[in-house]
């Protein structure tokens, strides 16, 4: 049931048990899927410490790979013992594997235990089937833009806000640390992102996430598409570089004019972010900053040189080589942040300076790009001299603590003008690192770890280095050190990405709120400024409004977390911090094998869940790049080389889609679809040809008759841009304006002039024809009882604040008239929405959808209510959203009606009732 809203004619069951196997999380697959050419492996647990040896598993003798749409029992096999049984030391699990690499078709599958009769989560196998995965892990950059307006058509309504820390004294205005109140120092350090769960921006760490984008580019160019729903989105330019792009330019402006580059910005912190009033402030120069930030500008310049952006590659060189100047002029300038002894505790949190080692490095990589986009000897004469010293070389030894250093050196191998000696010197200690040292191929080849994707140490950021040891295998196959063993390279390189994608002993997808994207079970909340603990937005998926916003990767499995000292005292500063330290268990994470040393918790001091669950934009890009290996040059329909792309509207167009693409912001409707609406008689709604806003949400359908009962549901929004101030004629061109900062409810004809235009030249027509709507509740007995609803009509602002206006709905009708009520809109012309005030006009439609049982109100807000079939007794309710995922489970005694409250976040769900085996869909929307 992934990822599409099935027709509810589907969906109408009569009163007989629904027959299908449950879902058994202790069978383990990579919740989204599996390319078809890959090697395809589930995993069957059986925990015998940690947490979860409460109960056990024993697989049975026979798997079956089950086509989900059909039913088919397409592979059959006998799942065989990891080490004869035994119990594996780092997740506490006895592991069975059930390969099913063979089969290579296309569609939706899942692994069943035939004599159990459980199953584990659907998944797909399909080309491009990480294609979205790996766009919505890009896209969290753009949540983390500081000073960026999140618009709503970019970042969804459920995570709009405006652009943060460009207030007074903030990033526009930003002064030293040391220097508060001086004007004169003032500078402009706008953009960038949030580096973390904190707002902060450190110079170097931002730097480090550069050059990783643009090394994930130029590893594999046909991964990024321009589509991914950026303001900068379509400008031919792929996302990722435009994602780039954004922090290239805040280093810019981080760099002073004798070249020198500043160290960190230091943010205030609040929820939503562009609520975050304190001051921000900055720390100076420093040798490592400026070093970092000319080899990320170096590098950016030879990518944004290679899409035809010459005039600002030229500008990045000429930055990149002013920051090497400077740097070599004060090659010992150290600044730490966060820390008393220069007097700057609460600039940032984490100390963002590194050691001589780190400095070596930053200087190293700068001579490398630099060398490669000037060709100045002066650059590659550093190098050569002083590669030897990276540990590397040094100790033969690669691992994933060190991936950037590595990858250096194998990057400077492909320079058209490297040394032949100093390249085969590389790779033959990198293939001799990775074919002997026991973490990496000798683990791989013994199947060290039963989960597939072995580490020696789980540290705080383990998921970091899960990407980094991943993208160590496939640097085999990226700098051809082994070609023999490519293959084998390239499954061990895959298993980390399964490791993220749910593949591990909690069965948990490591991205937060991926539900809509293909997870199952996905990270619900983690440590974030904005996704905070106890806010009733952007808390926890499933229990605030709408939890975090997807596709952040999480800290990962941490053995060394524990709360804060003060926890071990009698006192943590006040009695309420003290109750927070018992305010839930804390194994755990703590006290567990290392691979479940984790909880899905966000709970800040004393209970410390950064150690364990904070995003970091340097946990995204380890991420990130690995994943972009997997993503080839599909396009967004799934076809091998194909040309549909996503459009202005966000919808897959062009190509063999069979839909054209939209070219303006009016056309972002649902042109064409017929949808039953609760009309007197079954009638359609078909929207008409030509350039309308035109929103529907709701279930809609093409094949349902009046004989279906006309269950469909139907929310029609219309969206009319009409700016503050603008003249709108009426009727005989009679004038009416909208005051600045005011909403108005506006019925009738109108006509929006357009200036300097003769006559009443319209562009806006709307004619609404507005009977009252209302719901016919069957209440015991067989009296009827009338619901009233109407219509709201709002003026929205830029920030979608909204008044509902007083008389708006409509009259009551009289009790005991049966009938489906609807409204009835009709609209032509167009109108650029990007203008910040337009009228929405919203009608919802009620219906009991048919006999039997009853969902109300319908879509629900807050509460549904349940009128159950006089034939029920025991009572099981369900609630799944439209993933499959079981939100919401209750067993109630047989009773008139239910009243059951919503801790949901907005989307479609489907209320399922067995043994008395009705089901039925609803809809619900948040608000504020």
């Amino acid at each position: 049931m992934k990822r599409k809203v099935f027709c509810l004619s589907l969906l109408v069951l009569t009163c007989s048990f629904l027959k299908s196997q449950p879902v058994e999380r202790f069978i383990i697959v990579d919740q989204f899927g599996y390319l078809p050419v890959s090697e395809k492996t589930a995993l069957i647990k059986n925990p015998v410490t940690g947490f979860d040896a409460v109960r056990s598993f024993t697989p049975g003798e026979n798997y079956v790979l089950v086509n989900a749409a059909t039913g088919a029992r397409i592979f059959r096999g006998q799942p065989l013992k990891w080490k004869s049984g035994a119990t594996d030391a780092s997740s506490g699990d006895q592991v069975w594997h059930f390969d099913f690499s063979t089969v290579t078709d296309t569609g939706s599958y899942y692994i069943l235990d035939s004599v159990n009769q459980v199953r584990s989560y659907e998944f797909r196998i399909a080309p491009g089937i990480y294609n979205e995965v790996l766009r919505q892990a890009v896209r969290s950059f753009f949540y983390q833009r500081a000073g960026c307006a999140k618009e709503a058509k970019y970042a969804g309504e459920a995570w709009a806000d405006g652009a943060s820390h460009i207030g007074p004294l903030q990033d526009k205005n930003c002064r030293p640390y040391n220097e508060k109140t001086n004007a004169s120092k003032e500078r402009d350090l706008s953009g960038g992102w949030y580096d973390a769960g904190d707002y902060n921006k450190y110079t170097n760490w931002t730097a480090s996430y550069i050059v990783e984008m643009m090394k994930s580019y130029i590893e594999n160019p046909a991964a990024w598409g321009d589509n991914y729903n950026l303001p900068e989105s379509g400008n031919g330019i792929p996302d990722l570089l435009d994602e780039a792009r954004w922090g290239i330019d805040f280093l810019l402006r981080m760099q002073q004019d004798d070249g020198g580059v500043l160290s960190i910005v230091s943010e205030s912190h609040a929820s939503p972010p562009s609520s975050a009033t304190g001051q921000s402030v900055y720390g100076p120069a420093s040798s490592s900053a400026t070093w970092n930030t000319a080899a990320a500008l170096a590098i950016s310049a030879k990518v944004f040189r290679s899409v035809n952006r010459i005039s600002y590659s030229d500008s990045l060189i000429s930055a990149a080589e002013k920051a090497w100047d400077w740097a070599e002029a004060h090659p010992a300038v150290i600044f730490h942040n966060n820390s008393a002894s220069n007097g700057s505790s609460g600039v940032g949190a984490g100390d963002q300076e590194t050691s001589d080692y780190g400095r070596f490095i930053a200087r190293l990589k700068a001579s490398c790009f630099l060398y490669e986009v000037t060709g100045k000897e002066s650059y590659h004469s550093y190098f050569s001299k002083n590669y030897q010293n990276v540990h590397l070389i040094q100790w033969n030894y690669a691992y994933p603590y060190e991936p950037s250093e590595q990858d250096l050196l194998l990057y400077y191998s492909t320079l058209s003008k490297a040394s032949p000696a100093i390249s085969n010197q590389v790779k033959t200690a990198y293939r001799n690192a990775m074919l002997t040292n026991g973490d990496n191929f000798p683990a791989w080849y013994s199947s060290t770890d039963p989960y597939k994707a072995h580490m020696d140490s789980y540290t705080w950021g383990s998921n970091n280095q899960k990407g980094a040891v991943g993208s160590m295998f496939y640097n085999m196959i990226q700098y051809n050190i082994d070609p023999l063993k490519n293959q084998d390279a390239l499954n061990a390189a895959a298993a980390y990405i399964h490791y993220i994608h749910g593949v591990n002993p909690l069965n948990l997808v490591y991205l937060s709120n991926m539900y809509a994207f293909g997870g199952d079970s996905c990270v619900n909340e983690f440590y974030h400024s904005w996704f905070t603990n106890g806010s009733p937005k952007w808390d926890r998926v499933g229990t605030s409004l709408y939890g975090p916003a997807p596709g952040f990767l999480t800290g990962g499995p941490n053995p060394s977390y524990n709360w804060d000292g003060c926890c071990n005292t009698p006192n943590c500063g006040s009695a309420g911090n003290n109750a927070i330290c018992i305010s839930e268990s804390i194994s755990p994470p703590k006290d567990q094998p290392k691979q479940k040393s984790y909880k899905d918790f966000n709970t800040s001091w004393p209970l410390n869940s950064w150690e364990v669950t904070e995003n970091s934009c340097g946990y995204q890009v380890s991420y990130i790049r690995l994943l972009s290996k997997f993503v080839t040059g599909f396009d967004c329909h799934g076809d091998s080389a194909g040309t549909a792309d996503f459009d202005l509207c966000g919808i897959c167009s062009g190509g063999n889609t069979g839909r054209e693409p939209a070219t303006e912001n009016c056309e972002c409707h649902d042109y064409g679809k017929t949808a039953h609406i609760e009309a007197s008689a079954c009638e359609s709604m078909t929207s008409p040809s030509g350039k309308y806003m035109w929103t529907v949400s709701g279930i809609y359908n093409d094949t349902l008759t009046a004989a279906d009962g006309c269950d469909s549901i139907l929310v029609v929004t219309l969206k009319v841009n009409h700016p503050t101030g603008n003249t709108i004629t009426v009727n005989s061109c009679s004038t009416y304006t909208s005051p600045a900062g005011s909403r108005y409810s506006v019925s009738g004809t109108y006509y929006d002039t357009i200036p300097n235009a003769a006559g009443c030249d319209s562009i806006i027509t709307i004619n609404l024809t507005i009977p009252v709507i209302n719901t016919l509740i069957a209440a015991s007995g067989d009296t009827l009882v009338a619901e009233e609803k109407g219509l709201d009509y709002h003026w929205l602002n830029c920030d979608n604040d909204y008044e509902q206006i007083e008389g708006a709905t409509g009259e009551s009708f009289l009790p005991g008239v049966s009938g489906n009520y609807a409204v009835e809109i009709s609209y032509t012309g167009c109108k650029d929405t990007s203008q910040c005030y337009y009228l929405e006009i919203t009608g919802i439609r009620y219906n009991e959808m048919g006999p039997g049982l009853i969902v109300y109100p319908n879509p629900a807000r807050e509460v549904i209510n349940i009128k159950l079939p006089e034939s029920c007794n025991e009572v099981y309710v369900e609630i799944r959203n439209i993933s499959g995922a079981l939100m919401f489970s209750e067993k109630y005694l047989h009773s008139a009606s239910l009243h059951i409250p919503l801790k949901l976040p907005p989307g479609f769900y489907m209320v399922m009732l067995k043994n008395n085996l009705d089901q039925k869909a609803i809809v619900k929307i948040g608000i504020e």
